[in-house]
Formats: structure tokens, C-alpha cells, sequence
């Protein structure tokens, strides 16, 4: 979910190279994820993975913080309050459906985005986008084993994330061209992070460190399940 910035062009091979990397760390993350929520309360799961990952980008954008405006920082709150929504409700969701069914439905955002743009931004159709649309759909459903007829109470949360990260991923497409990319990153996590801290300090979850185990899957999922895809 996070866009990152290339400053020199890559070849069709590194680029091709990248997205199979990020595809296959974003679906370890619906598996993974599952596990740890069987022993670690939402709230507390949220807290611990996304203040990892922003204290990570914080970290690295160090050197570019003395170029932050106010620009940057709207951006990345709107962008930061659609990422918190998306992680909040795919993990909420999938704790009541099946890994299958919950990458099934976050995959609809590559669905949604060509759509909701042509409805809600004015974006010219193209036939190749419409096609790939018709058959990214069936073949999200076919790979995954997702069934939209056997939906509940999880699916159905799950697909509100999936309408969060849609517009996350349409705004990103809009700011990320007027603003230092890392800053965005980094910014935006920022504000997933306090947003997690208070709603956990709302719910009425303890805090308490998970064992050794989950809390490297938890760094993993900071790291390569939110910072680098």
C-alpha cells in the first residue's frame, strides 16, 4: 500500500521483479496475520505493527525532515487516516472469514481503482482497462477460492477495507507526484501509528508483549507487509 519513488528509470525486468516481491509479501501478510491475531488482541496487534513500521520510516527519511511543509503533511494525514482504516478492517475481518476470502476482497481494490476513478475523478475509460478489470475479478476469484455467495460478517468488513484502500491508492497516485515520496511514507505511517495508539488507549485491551515468536512475525509484517509494500 505504501508507493515508493524511483528517481532513475528501471528496466521492465526490475519493475516486473519489484511487484512479484510485493505481491508475494502482501499475501504472506493475510496468513501471517491470522496467526498472531489468534493470540494477540487486534488493538494491541495494530499498536506494535504500525509503530514499528513508523518508527522505521522515521528513521530513514531522517535527513529529508527539514524539507516538510504543510502540503506534505495534509496529504499524508488524508492518506494516513485511509491506511488506518484499511488495516483496522482487513484485521478485524479476517479474524471471522478465511485467508483465501480476505486477499480475495482486498484484491478487488485493483478492481475498484479503474472504476471509482472514472466515477469519482473524471478518468477517461480505456477498453484495456475495462478488460483487464472483467478479468482481474475472475481471476482474483479463481486464484484465491474466494466465494462472494457464502459472505459474512468478515467478508463484509474485509470489504470495507477494500473500499480504504481503493481511495488510498487513488490519492497516493495524486500526491505522490507533488511531494518528497519518503516524506509521504513516512508521514502518512506517523499518523497510522497515533491513531492505532488511541484507539487502543480507548479499548479496553492490555498491554502486554507477545511471545519472542510472534513478535518477529510482527516486525516482518511492519517491515515487509506495510513499510515496503
Amino acid at each position: 500500500m505504501i508507493a515508493w519513488h524511483m528517481k532513475q528509470p528501471v528496466s521492465k525486468t526490475t519493475a516486473d521483479l519489484g511487484l512479484l516481491s510485493v505481491t508475494v509479501f502482501w499475501g504472506t501478510t493475510f496468513i501471517l496475520s491470522k496467526i498472531v491475531l489468534e493470540t494477540v488482541p487486534l488493538a494491541l496487534f495494530l499498536v506494535i505493527r504500525l509503530t514499528i513500521a513508523a518508527g522505521f520510516m522515521l528513521l530513514v527519511t531522517l535527513p529529508r525532515w527539514r524539507r516538510l511543509n504543510r502540503r506534505v503533511m495534509l496529504h499524508g494525514g488524508i492518506l494516513g487516516i485511509l491506511l488506518y482504516l484499511s488495516y483496522l478492517f482487513q484485521m478485524w475481518g479476517i479474524q471471522y472469514t478465511t485467508a483465501s476470502n480476505a486477499g480475495f476482497i482486498t484484491g478487488l481494490s485493483v478492481v475498484f481503482v479503474p472504476v471509482f476513478s472514472i466515477l469519482f475523478f473524471r478518468d477517461q475509460p480505456k477498453v484495456n482497462v475495462l478488460t483487464g478489470v472483467i478479468l482481474a475479478t475472475f481471476g482474483l476469484l479463481l486464484l484465491s477460492g474466494g466465494n462472494p455467495l457464502l459472505w459474512n460478517k468478515g467478508d463484509y468488513l474485509v470489504l470495507v477495507c477494500t473500499l480504504s484502500v481503493t481511495f488510498h491508492v487513488i490519492f497516493t497516485g495524486r500526491f505522490a507526484r507533488r511531494n518528497d515520496i519518503y516524506l509521504l511514507t513516512a508521514v502518512q505511517l506517523s499518523i497510522v501509528s497515533v491513531l492505532a495508539i488511541i484507539v487502543f488507549l480507548f479499548s479496553d485491551t492490555g498491554f502486554a508483549i507477545p511471545p519472542v515468536k510472534l513478535m518477529y512475525v510482527l516486525v516482518y509484517l511492519a517491515l515487509f507487509g506495510t513499510v515496503y509494500t
